[in-house]
């Protein structure tokens, strides 16, 4: 049910079912999302980096979708940080970039209110214990 309301709040419906798919398993849905395995029918030239931030600022408190997607993105970051054979290091910097671009474009500056704070706790938390997998990503 949450995913036809969440759907109804964007501009144009999207012709995907990502919303449904995040209903029914958060995890198995991000997991997709972000590994670029879930087919987004009319939004494939879309910029996943783009669509989380766009999704998360429009729906936001509707639903409880940012939420959601926070505690899923807090889980994806606890469980996929470290994780080199996950896939390419290039594959790798592009998917921990877009983590990185919805945590950043989901940040109010003038509130200091951040709808994926838990997230981006998580994250700054694992590049801390763990620099090791953050020098992985980062450097040449």
């Amino acid at each position: 049910m949450s995913a036809i309301i969440w759907k109804s709040q964007l501009p144009s419906q999207p012709l995907h079912r990502w919303f449904e798919a995040f209903e029914a398993n958060a995890d198995a849905a991000m997991d997709a999302l972000l590994l670029g395995r879930f087919d987004m029918a009319n939004l494939s030239t879309v910029d996943v980096d783009d669509l989380l931030s766009r999704w998360t600022l429009t729906i936001a408190e509707v639903g409880n979708f940012a939420e959601r997607l926070d505690s899923a993105l807090d889980r994806w970051i606890s469980k996929n940080w470290g994780h080199t054979e996950l896939t390419t290091v290039d594959h790798l910097r592009r998917i921990w970039a877009r983590v990185g671009h919805a945590l950043t474009a989901t940040y109010i500056p003038m509130s200091g209110w951040q709808y994926l704070g838990r997230s981006a706790g998580s994250l700054r938390k694992q590049m801390f214990f763990q620099r090791s997998f953050a020098r992985h990503l980062f450097s040449p």
